[in-house]
């Protein structure tokens, strides 16, 4: 069985944060795009803190600032951390 995806252009900017947890270091980035993919805005920082998932919530608390910085309103957030979302939307 064969399954496709399809892109679908969004309608407003988009965030992909992304955390990271090495054996001895820990950060944490993202990329903003516009509506046709175009990178706008790129960040990256190291943290101490020894935990994926708070180095993921720090990648999108970031992403948020950088986006209210440059005048970005509207702002869909794309994170592959289940659980990183599941907070973010209060569950």
């Amino acid at each position: 069985m064969v399954n496709q995806c399809v892109w679908q252009k969004p309608s407003f900017f988009v965030l992909n944060p992304n955390g990271t947890l090495q054996p001895h270091c820990a950060g944490y980035g993202g990329v903003i795009r516009d509506k046709d993919g175009n990178a706008l805005l790129t960040y990256n920082d190291s943290s101490k803190y020894r935990s994926i998932l708070f180095q993921e919530l720090l990648g999108i608390m970031e992403g948020i600032m950088a986006a209210s910085m440059i005048g970005i309103r509207q702002l869909e957030i794309n994170s592959d951390f289940k659980r990183a979302i599941s907070i973010l939307k209060g569950l």
